[in-house]
């Protein structure tokens, strides 16, 4: 199978298999761990695993969208937000208003 961009075993193993519970068999199979980064364009040979998966899988989905899942993307960030809103309390010092006496949360 042709490691596409951004893919990882989980994904190549929901794309094969339709069953995430095989993700450490896969990764016996193919001599890699589960958190190995694949490199694009890669090809990786599949072995022969038997699931459970009845009727109709994820797998046959995918296969037949020709969607193909790809969870290794980093490049998109969520930024961070300073905490306040509800739950979030910070206590000052009317002497001096500029700094934070203690924080609740």
């Amino acid at each position: 199978m042709k490691v596409l961009n951004n893919q990882r075993l989980i994904d190549l193993c929901m794309q094969e298999y339709g069953d995430p519970a095989l993700l450490f068999d896969l990764a016996l199979g193919v001599d890699k761990s589960i958190t190995d980064e694949l490199e694009a364009v890669f090809e990786l040979e599949m072995p022969v695993l038997e699931t459970t998966a009845t009727g109709k899988s994820i797998s046959q989905v995918l296969k037949k969208i020709l969607n193909n899942p790809a969870s290794a993307d980093d490049s998109f960030h969520i930024p961070t937000i300073p905490p306040s809103g509800i739950g979030y309390m910070r206590i000052k010092n009317p002497a001096s208003p500029q700094a934070n006496d203690f924080i609740v949360s």
